[in-house]
């Protein structure tokens, strides 16, 4: 009866480290994705700045020159990738 108990307390112990290792992984895996996500908003936080100021010079200008345009655009490109890409990893 006692070497039951035993293997019982033992077979309970493994199932505990098996669940607290897989708990471990999730906390690590979400970590990694919060670090992916905080450098996409900080690429896009700067890459916003730049076309607000580009933005203002056009304003201020009163005209759009073809490369003023295309770095917008590029901008642009850029900041969609950033922002998707890790939706698309996730999914």
């Amino acid at each position: 009866m006692r070497d039951e108990v035993e293997e019982l307390k033992a077979e309970m112990e493994e199932v505990r480290d098996s669940y607290l290792e897989e708990e471990v992984y999730q906390i690590q895996e979400l970590r990694r994705e919060l670090d992916r996500a905080n450098r996409s908003c900080r690429i896009l936080q700067y890459r916003l700045r730049k076309t607000e100021q580009k933005s203002l010079r056009v304003a201020q200008s009163g005209r759009v020159d073809g490369e003023l345009l295309r770095g917008l655009e590029q901008d642009l490109k850029v900041c969609a990738l950033t922002f998707l890409r890790p939706w698309s990893r996730s999914e």
